[in-house]
């Protein structure tokens, strides 16, 4: 059903139905939804740049609540070891 729905809509009306929702919901509700869209979009553009970031630990790092810090090896993408 979701499917059929999405396949008969455009990107355009979808974003405007979002708008919409979002311009409804209670403020909590949108800043809460606007900082996880943030998040996600940062740990897609991190990962385009070749390196993997989990969107959990990315915000137990902007909240500065962790203390560890990445491993290089484990956090690159697509990188042979001689790179």
């Amino acid at each position: 059903m979701l499917q059929h729905i999405l396949n008969t809509l455009d990107a355009s009306t979808i974003l405007a139905r979002l708008d919409d929702r979002l311009a409804a919901a209670a403020p909590s509700v949108r800043t809460g939804w606007i900082s996880r869209a943030l998040v996600y979009e940062a740990v897609a553009s991190l990962r385009l740049d070749g390196s993997y970031v989990s969107a959990h630990d990315l915000v137990l790092r902007l909240k500065q609540t962790t203390t560890l810090d990445p491993i290089p090896h484990l956090t690159c993408v697509g990188h042979s070891e001689g790179e």
